[in-house]
């Protein structure tokens, strides 16, 4: 049996503090690899804690309404705020 990694298990709080102010970190990952939980929880966790904000960008329409709802649901939409790639550009 495969020890299966999660992004909570690869990315500690030390990978964490390591991020400065105005970097774009990128989390690529299969599905079911754990990016959402990761946000939704230990990253949420860390920011909650030190006052900085996450933009979390999804590419479709659909997921982000899911992840959305989960947050309103969860009380962390103080910290997190979610958008897809294209509603930032002007496509």
């Amino acid at each position: 049996m495969q020890n299966r990694q999660t992004v909570s298990n690869l990315i500690k709080e030390s990978d964490i503090q390591s991020w400065m102010p105005g970097d774009v970190i990128t989390i690529s990952a299969g599905t079911g690899a754990g990016k959402s939980h990761f946000i939704k929880n230990g990253l949420y966790d860390y920011c909650k804690k030190n006052n900085f904000k996450i933009l979390f960008l999804i590419h479709r329409t659909d997921c982000v309404n899911q992840f959305m709802t989960e947050l309103k649901d969860d009380n962390k939409t103080d910290i997190i705020d979610i958008k897809t790639y294209r509603s930032l550009t002007n496509i």
